[in-house]
This record gives structure tokens, C-alpha cells and sequence, in this order.
């Protein structure tokens, strides 16, 4: 609802294991935006943390800006409600991928630790925190491109009126309705 002050900005989820080695006792889900609209990815924050391409992101849109890439695809399906479930879709299935793949990898680290190959251990586990953030990002991009042309005839007139002014306040672009034609165009 873009009459409200404030609204997700990211979210997380902690999986808490104290059973495991350290490296392994926390995996952090974490998205950006709204969890809906979003993909959660691994993150195993002692030694390893995010990535830093993933703390880009200020106040004004910035096509380059992870965070962006998600608020923008939720700012076009808020216009555009009737594309939420292809985007879900999408969005569950490559996070359904993420969860196979961080169990596989959790596994095979525990081994490399087990081993003594602590290096290679955590070496595998960045390749999947960076792997899995690269690919959420370019899937809300690529959704984004491929929707908003549909956003643009499904595009309910009173959301993007509503969304006009807090896109514009920030630069993000906008879909606007016409009165003529009963359809949406950018």
C-alpha cells in the first residue's frame, strides 16, 4: 500500500543447528523486499557473510542495485496484481532449487571440514552464497523485463495512480494508465 510510510525492505529466516561446526551452525534465508515477491537465498555468516555487491542500494532507484532489481519487480507486480502467480512461481522454484542445492553443499562441507580441509570447505560454501545471490538477482530482473509489458495491459488504474507519486519520489519507472484505451503504457 504505497499511502503507508514504510514497507519490507528484506527479510530472514535463521536455521539455527548448534549440533554442527561452527561454519555450519547458522544458515541465514535472507530476501529482498517483500518475502512474496522474493527469493530466499543461503547465507552462513560466521566467516563468510554476504557478498558486497549485494550492499548496493540507496534511497534513489539504481538499476545496477540488487535490492532494486527485487522492489522493482514488486512495485510492478503491486500495479499489476493478476501477475503475482507467475512471478511466485518462478520465484519458488529457483528458491526450491536453493534449498536441494544448500543441503547437498552443507553436506559436502561438512566432510571437507571433517577432513581438515577447511579451506576448500568454505571456499564451497562462498561459491554458493554468491552463486545462489547472482542468480535470485538476475531471475528478478529478467521477471521483471518479461512482466512489465504484461503489466502494462493488466495494470489496475487505481494501483498505478497509487504507485505514481512513490515511484516517481525515487526514480523507479513508471507505468501509467490511459483513460482511452483502458490499458496501462509506459
Amino acid at each position: 500500500d504505497p499511502s503507508r510510510s514504510g514497507e519490507t525492505a528484506a527479510a530472514m529466516v535463521a536455521h539455527l543447528r548448534p549440533d554442527r561446526s561452527r561454519e555450519l551452525v547458522v544458515t541465514v534465508w535472507t530476501a529482498f523486499g517483500s518475502p512474496c515477491l522474493s527469493v530466499f537465498r543461503p547465507v552462513y555468516p560466521f566467516d563468510l557473510g554476504l557478498p558486497p555487491e549485494l550492499d548496493r542500494g540507496h534511497r534513489r532507484y539504481d538499476s545496477e542495485s540488487p535490492w532494486w532489481a527485487f522492489e522493482r519487480l514488486q512495485r510492478v507486480v503491486a500495479q499489476a496484481p493478476a501477475l503475482a502467480p507467475v512471478a511466485r512461481e518462478a520465484l519458488g522454484h529457483l528458491e526450491a532449487g536453493f534449498r536441494a542445492e544448500a543441503a547437498r553443499t552443507e553436506d559436502e562441507t561438512a566432510r571437507l571440514l571433517e577432513a581438515g580441509r577447511r579451506d576448500e570447505a568454505l571456499a564451497l560454501l562462498r561459491t554458493l552464497v554468491d552463486s545462489t545471490g547472482e542468480r535470485a538477482v538476475a531471475l528478478a530482473r529478467r521477471l521483471t523485463v518479461e512482466l512489465e509489458p504484461r503489466a502494462v495491459e493488466l495494470a489496475v488504474p487505481a494501483m498505478v495512480t497509487a504507485w505514481a507519486g512513490p515511484n516517481e519520489e525515487v526514480g523507479v519507472p513508471l507505468l501509467t494508465w490511459s483513460h482511452d484505451t483502458s490499458a496501462a503504457r509506459r
